[in-house]
């Protein structure tokens, strides 16, 4: 189970980091659309 945990956090961060580097989104913009 742990094993299991552990993977799909790194998978997880993998992810993430992949969809940050592929679309890189404006920090200002989310800020604003999260504001509102």
């Amino acid at each position: 189970m742990s094993q299991l945990l552990v993977i799909a956090g790194l998978i997880g961060i993998l992810y993430g980091v992949v969809e940050l580097k592929a679309q890189p989104i404006p920090v200002e913009n989310d800020t604003v659309h999260k504001g509102r």
